[in-house]
């Protein structure tokens, strides 16, 4: 295990990248009349594989039908569609890759966008007001942001006894946001939350979750404090960053590139460059 003085803080690059370069952000479509949504709420859930493994034991292809959508039964849609419509809502489906020909037959109603075959959703972040998910690391990313996080866990007992390992923090119900079991209560979650006219402070829990994932040093600022930072183990410079599957497009940041000629250019002996991945 490292020493606390052989680590270097740092904020999230993969949000980091979207304040730096704010024209890089992606839009997120209008309504009829041209104006925005009055709230964006993404729904991203983490991959059932457990359901995904048992599917492809029945059927050998990976086409499936829709039929064995875990979704289906986890939502009244229309009414959630309804609740989107008046409102004034957008609801982000951002379903898992092997989980995205589930999407389709939700697209139908009102106020529901599936975007579940974009290649991230960090450069439409600035524009959610809610995070939906369930025991996806994804509420770790939002944390910088202050973006509220409900969790929808309609299949708790299942999950945890059939599918992946969670990490212990993502095992029981998180004090940063408030947890639903079954649709009626995250109807009456959305419904209590809709009511806000701006985004709720964070609570101490949540600020607490900050400074435990995310240094509490500037946004925007991941790759130049560690251009300018260095650690020295053993005769070897070494910088680790903690980036969970950064993007190609995130490689172009000037950021970066100044972190390598940094690397290049040092005095010392030798460097190594630490990814870390999820």
């Amino acid at each position: 295990r490292l020493n606390d003085d052989s680590l270097l803080p740092s904020t999230n690059p993969r949000t980091d990248y979207y304040l730096r370069y704010p024209e890089q952000r992606q839009t997120l479509p209008l309504k009829a009349d041209g104006t925005a949504y009055r709230r964006v709420i993404l729904y991203a859930p983490s991959w059932r594989d457990a359901l995904w493994q048992n599917s492809q034991k029945l059927t050998p292809h990976l086409t499936r039908g829709n039929n064995d959508s875990p979704y289906q039964a986890a939502f009244d849609w229309q009414t959630l569609s309804q609740h989107l419509v008046d409102t004034d809502s957008l609801l982000l489906l951002r379903l898992h890759p092997n989980e995205r020909h589930y999407a389709a037959q939700f697209c139908a109603y009102p106020n529901v966008l599936d975007i579940s075959d974009w290649d991230d959703v960090y450069g439409i972040l600035h524009r959610v007001d809610l995070l939906i998910t369930d025991y996806s690391s994804l509420f770790i990313d939002v944390l910088p942001l202050e973006i509220p996080v409900l969790f929808y866990r309609f299949d708790h007992e299942q999950y945890l006894n059939q599918s992946r390992d969670c990490y212990d923090i993502g095992q029981d119900p998180l004090s940063i946001g408030q947890v639903a079991y079954q649709f009626d209560d995250l109807l009456a979650l959305l419904q209590e939350m809709s009511h806000l006219n701006a985004k709720p402070q964070p609570c101490e829990a949540y600020k607490q979750l900050q400074r435990l994932y995310w240094s509490q040093h500037a946004m925007g600022s991941s790759a130049d404090s560690l251009a300018t930072d260095g650690l020295s183990i053993d005769g070897v410079s070494m910088v680790c960053v903690s980036m969970v599957g950064i993007s190609m497009n995130e490689r172009h940041d000037d950021s970066f590139a100044r972190l390598e000629r940094h690397l290049r250019q040092g005095q010392t002996q030798s460097y190594k460059l630490a990814f870390g991945t999820d």
